[in-house]
């Protein structure tokens, strides 16, 4: 590659790149749509700059991807399980981010030209990167998959989600998971959204000793979003 498309053209693209990957996926990803500025949000940003970065990293240079990189996209797939959504949607992302980075990378080459051949290979390795991360994520998310306590806390991150969008969900199937989980279903609940500084220690284990066995609770990077059967002190 030209040096100066490797270093300023590809760098000074990044931003806004990052800003189109996550429109895309918001748009074309209904798990992920998510409110602006909301943790979920954060998430979405932290895991799409930490692909840009991956990339135009380590991958970009060499062809391996760094050990951070690694292991952030295996911490990805079991928090995409811990979260209750299925190894699939994440995999549509990464083809979704793939498609807009391509299509971003074709649009600067008509003011930045390439040789042909450098525009071929630059897209086998933005595609080739895309699925090497969907593997680890992958590969995270059946490593969670394969816990049995993960399984039910899965469950249980679902029905909180469930409770939590009433009117519009269906109560019946709120009671059906409900007594899957042997969960019996209140009048009302009590809902905990607590947010937490993502440098500090996990607080998920202590808080719900503390809290019991009735809590449910939906798990994402930085917050807890807890339900409790009422009255709750």
């Amino acid at each position: 590659m030209p040096r100066r498309w490797a270093e300023l053209v590809l760098p000074a693209e990044l931003p806004a790149l990052r800003r189109e990957i996550m429109r895309r996926i918001g748009q074309e990803i209904p798990e992920y749509r998510v409110v602006r500025d909301g943790l979920r949000h954060k998430s979405l940003r932290e895991s799409t700059e930490a692909a840009l970065l991956g990339f135009s990293g380590p991958y970009f240079r060499t062809g391996a991807l760094g050990s951070d990189t690694e292991q952030f996209f295996r911490d990805l797939g079991r928090r995409e399980a811990m979260a209750g959504r299925g190894a699939d949607v994440a995999q549509t992302a990464f083809r979704v981010g793939a498609l807009a980075a391509w299509r971003r990378v074709l649009t600067v080459c008509e003011r930045e030209p390439l040789p042909a051949d450098t525009v071929g290979a630059l897209a086998e390795s933005i595609f080739g990167f895309a699925d090497r991360l969907a593997r680890l994520t992958a590969e995270g998310h059946a490593a969670a998959q394969g816990s049995d306590s993960v399984v039910g806390a899965r469950l249980r991150a679902r029905l909180a989600r469930m409770i939590c969008n009433q009117p519009e969900g269906s109560l019946e199937l709120i009671r059906d998971l409900a007594a899957r989980l042997d969960w019996p279903v209140p009048e009302q609940v009590v809902v905990l959204d607590i947010h937490y500084d993502l440098a500090e220690p996990d607080p998920y284990p202590a808080l719900l000793a503390g809290l019991g066995p009735d809590a449910l609770a939906e798990i994402e990077p930085g917050s807890r979003l807890v339900v409790l059967p009422a009255p709750a002190d």
